[in-house]
C-alpha cells in the first residue's frame, strides 16, 4: 500500500470524527470545516484541518482529559445526553502521531468549539515520493 493510501483513510477517520463531534454537541448554530495547505519545503507541504463549531464548548476543568481512551466530558454535566465510547480524539490522535502530525483543541468556550489537525505530507511527483522512500 504506497504513502497516500494510507493517510487518506487517517485523514478521513479524523475528519469524520472532529465534524461528527460538533454535530452532536452543536443542537443550534453552525459547524465549520476549514481545509488548509501550506508549503513548507519544495517537496513538502502542511496539511491541516480545522473544525469550527458553536456548540456547548468544554468544561475548562475537562481539558486534561480531552484525548484520553475512554473520556466522555460532557458525561458529568448531562449524564445519558451525548453517546460514544471516548475513543474517537484518542485514536485521533494517535492516528497523527503515527503519521508525524498532531491533533489538538484550538479553542473553546461557551459558544463552541475548535478542534484542529495537521499532517506533514510530500508533494506528489517529488523525488521522495517517486523513489518510494516514504
Amino acid at each position: 500500500m504506497d504513502t497516500a493510501s494510507k493517510l487518506i483513510p487517517a485523514n478521513t477517520f479524523c475528519i469524520a470524527n472532529l465534524v461528527g463531534n460538533a454535530l452532536k454537541f452543536t443542537e443550534q448554530g453552525e459547524v465549520c470545516l476549514i481545509v488548509q495547505t501550506e508549503a513548507v519545503a519544495e517537496d513538502r507541504i502542511t496539511f491541516s484541518v480545522e473544525v469550527r463549531d458553536t456548540g456547548i464548548g468544554l468544561p475548562v476543568e475537562q481539558k486534561a482529559n480531552l484525548f484520553r481512551s475512554f473520556s466522555q466530558i460532557h458525561e458529568r454535566r448531562s449524564p445519558g445526553s451525548y453517546s460514544g465510547a471516548g475513543l474517537g480524539l484518542s485514536i485521533c490522535k494517535q492516528l497523527a502521531e503515527l503519521m508525524n502530525g498532531k491533533v489538538w483543541l484550538k479553542d473553546t468556550s461557551e459558544q463552541g468549539s475548535t478542534f484542529a489537525f495537521a499532517i506533514p505530507c510530500f508533494v506528489a511527483g517529488s523525488d521522495k515520493v517517486q523513489a518510494g522512500i516514504i
